[in-house]
C-alpha cells in the first residue's frame, strides 16, 4: 500500500501539480511514468534521485567548482535524464541545493584589487560567484531535462507509425530517438565549453559586457576536457540510455499485471480536476510577458558567448520574436508554412538543417577569432534555421 502511495505522488499528483507552472513542465514531471509499472522502482527513483543529486552537491564529490569538472556527475544525469526526465529534473534539483547552500559556502567576495560595490562583498559575491552558479544549473537542466523533452516531443505520434506492425513501429521510433539523441547531445557537449565560462571568468580576469575584472579564479582544464575530449561518453550513455528507455516501456507492455498498473497511472494523470484544469503561470502573466521571461532565461543561459551587451540584446530580441510567433501573439499567418513543413519528412527536414547549419558554421566560425561574436551569431542564425524548419503543428482546424 505505501509503496502505490508513493507511486500515485511521484507519477500522478506531482505531474498534476506541474500543470500550475506551464503545460512544458507537466510534460518533463509526467515523462517516465511507464516506471510506474514496476512498482519498486516507480516509489523509490524519485527520492533516489532526489538523494543522489544532494549528496554530491553537498559533498562537491568528484568536482570543485562546476559539475562540468566531473564526467561521473554528468554521466548519472544523463543516465536518469534520458530514462525519465522527471527523474533526471529531481536529480538536479538536489544537485542544484546541495551545491547552492552546502558545497559552495562562500557568500562573500574578496578580489585582489578594487574596493567597488562588484569587487567586494555580499552583493559582488551575489553577481560574480552565485549568479555564475545559476547559469551552471540551467546549462544541467538543458542537457539532462530540456533536451530528452524537446526530443520526445519532437518526435511524438509520428505519422505514418501506426499503420506498421507494433514490432516494426517500436524499432522505427528507437532508431529516430537515437539519431535526434546522438544530434542533441552532440550540439549541447560541442556548446557547453563555452556557456559554462561565467562559473569561471565572472570572477577573474576577463571582458563581461565591457567591464575588465581582475584575475582572481581560471578555468580549470578539467571543466573543458571532460566535455571535449571525453563528451563521446555522454554521447554514448544517452543512446544506451535511450534504448534502455524502448526496452522497459516494451516490457512494461508484455506483462498483464505490469500494464494494468501503467494504464491505471495514465488514467489518473488523465482524470479532470476539481474546478476544472488550473490556469498554467505562463499563460496568467500573458503571452508577451511569457515571452520576456523565457528570453530573459534563454539569454542568461547562453551568457557565456556574449562579450557585448549588442550580441546579448540581439539574442534577447530573436528569442521574444520566435516565442511570440510561435505561440500566436504575433498575428502572422504562419500556418500555411508549418503545414508545409508537416508533409515533409522530419528526418529530411533535420538533414537538412545539419547542412544549413554546417555550411553557416564554414562560412562565419573561426578558431582563431578574438572573441566569441562570431559564435554567438552562428548560435542565432542556427536556431532560426531550426525554428523555421520545424516550426510545430498548424493551430488552424481545416472545415
Amino acid at each position: 500500500m505505501m509503496l502505490d502511495r508513493l507511486t500515485r505522488t511521484w507519477w500522478v499528483r506531482l505531474p498534476r501539480q506541474a500543470t500550475r507552472l506551464s503545460a512544458g513542465s507537466a510534460f518533463a514531471v509526467a515523462d517516465g511514468h511507464f516506471l510506474a509499472a514496476y512498482p519498486l522502482l516507480g516509489a523509490v527513483a524519485t527520492p533516489l534521485a532526489v538523494a543522489s543529486g544532494l549528496i554530491i552537491g553537498s559533498f562537491t564529490l568528484d568536482y570543485s567548482r562546476g559539475f562540468t569538472e566531473s564526467l561521473t556527475v554528468i554521466l548519472i544525469g544523463v543516465a536518469l535524464g534520458f530514462l525519465a526526465t522527471q527523474l533526471g529534473a529531481a536529480y538536479l534539483v538536489g544537485f542544484a541545493v546541495g551545491d547552492f547552500v552546502v558545497g559552495q559556502p562562500k557568500w562573500v567576495f574578496n578580489s585582489v584589487s578594487g574596493n567597488g560595490l562588484l569587487d567586494d562583498g555580499v552583493l559582488a559575491a551575489l553577481v560574480r560567484l552565485r549568479l555564475p552558479m545559476l547559469i551552471g544549473y540551467l546549462l544541467f537542466a538543458v542537457l539532462i531535462v530540456a533536451v530528452p523533452v524537446l526530443i520526445r516531443r519532437l518526435l511524438e505520434g509520428l505519422p505514418g507509425l501506426n499503420r506498421l506492425p507494433p514490432w516494426l513501429a517500436a524499432g522505427v521510433a528507437a532508431l529516430l530517438n537515437v539519431v535526434v539523441v546522438y544530434a542533441g547531445v552532440r550540439l549541447w557537449t560541442s556548446a557547453a565549453p563555452v556557456l559554462i565560462r561565467p562559473l569561471y571568468t565572472w570572477s577573474s580576469n576577463t571582458v563581461l559586457f565591457g567591464e575588465v575584472y581582475p584575475a582572481e579564479l581560471t578555468i580549470p582544464l578539467a571543466a573543458i576536457q571532460t566535455l571535449q575530449r571525453d563528451g563521446v561518453w555522454i554521447v554514448r550513455v544517452a543512446i544506451l540510455v535511450t534504448l534502455l528507455r524502448f526496452g522497459l516501456l516494451w516490457l512494461a507492455w508484455q506483462s498483464r499485471a505490469f500494464a494494468q498498473r501503467l494504464e491505471g497511472v495514465e488514467a489518473a494523470l488523465a482524470e479532470p480536476s476539481a474546478g476544472g484544469p488550473p490556469t498554467p503561470y505562463t499563460a496568467r502573466i500573458g503571452k508577451i510577458r511569457a515571452a520576456l521571461l523565457g528570453a530573459a532565461v534563454t539569454t542568461f543561459i547562453l551568457a557565456g558567448m556574449m562579450t557585448s551587451w549588442w550580441v546579448a540584446a540581439l539574442f534577447f530580441a530573436e528569442f521574444v520574436l520566435l516565442r511570440l510567433l510561435t505561440t500566436g501573439a504575433i498575428p502572422l499567418p504562419i500556418d500555411p508554412w508549418r503545414r508545409l513543413m508537416s508533409r515533409i519528412p522530419l528526418l529530411l527536414r533535420l538533414a537538412a538543417a545539419l547542412i544549413v547549419v554546417q555550411t553557416i558554421a564554414a562560412a562565419v566560425l573561426d578558431e582563431k577569432a578574438a572573441t566569441f561574436t562570431p559564435l554567438a551569431l552562428y548560435m542565432a542564425t542556427a536556431l532560426a534555421v531550426l525554428v523555421a524548419l520545424m516550426p510545430g503543428q498548424p493551430r488552424e482546424t481545416k472545415t
